[in-house]
């Protein structure tokens, strides 16, 4: 039914399939077993299709979005790759048709989500950025995805850092195509902060940096070098001048922006 329903072409179909998805995830039946990813998927989908108020019939909106945050939740923290890639998939399809004040706890769950592979946070790149600016002003967002590129407490960076650092460049984009350089300063300057709080010390923490100065620069000819920055994020390339030369050329920028 999950791969079929894409040939659907009303909104009684996909209320069928919401209502028997949701009993066959309610009853335990798929628990230990990947299908279940396609449950997930299913209802998300059908969700996005019938809207909260038809698929929340009998109980509250608050506690169908309470529902909705324990499929999202149990999809991802699932140990088959395949449950959280149908549940990554689900959510995108949610998150781009749907209203979503109501789904704000279903979206926290997912930016605090640190426990994916590789895989999964590519997935997560290509939409949360859209999906949080639709929710948040832009400084939460940038706090949200600077997080996302910060150390773990172990000092040692996430395995998806590059993917982290794809999000940062690409909130940054947004701003230099819209021409909204002031909020790209605000940008700069937090980014400079967080590294004055927290001197790189090792080369990891130089290269992680550099990528970081050369997305929120409003300077072209720097922006279009983060490409190359974090191709050599994985090499042994030294990034001690390039390091130097982004951290100089960012506070220089916002010096002259105050």
């Amino acid at each position: 039914m999950a791969l079929l329903s894409d040939l659907f072409d009303d909104s009684g179909s996909y209320e069928f399939l919401y209502f028997q998805m949701r009993n066959l995830f309610q009853g335990g039946y798929l628990k230990h077993h990947s299908d279940i990813g396609y449950v997930i998927y299913s209802l998300l989908k059908s969700v996005t299709v019938i809207g909260l108020e038809t698929a929340a019939r009998g109980i509250t909106e608050n506690d169908l979005c309470k529902q909705i945050l324990t499929w999202v939740e149990y999809g991802l923290t699932a140990s088959s790759p395949f449950v959280r890639e149908a549940t990554l998939h689900g959510f995108i399809y949610l998150m781009q048709s749907i209203t979503l004040d109501p789904l704000k706890p279903v979206v926290q769950y997912v930016t605090t989500y640190r426990r994916c592979d590789s895989r999964d946070a590519e997935l997560i790149s290509f939409v949360l950025p859209s999906v949080l600016l639709r929710l948040y002003a832009e400084e939460r967002v940038l706090a949200i995805v600077l997080d996302f590129c910060s150390p773990a407490n172990s000092g040692g960076y996430p395995g998806h850092i590059c993917y982290s650092l794809k999000m940062m460049f690409e909130l940054c984009e947004r701003m230099r195509d819209s021409q909204r350089l002031s909020s790209l300063m605000t940008f700069a300057q937090q980014v400079v902060l967080r590294i004055q709080q927290r001197p790189p010390l090792s080369r990891e923490d130089r290269a992680v940096a550099s990528c970081l100065l050369a997305a929120v620069s409003s300077y072209e000819c720097i922006a279009y070098r983060f490409p190359a920055y974090l191709a050599a994020l994985t090499s042994s390339e030294s990034f001690e001048s390039s390091y130097e030369f982004l951290l100089h050329k960012a506070s220089e920028e916002c010096s002259s922006s105050c």
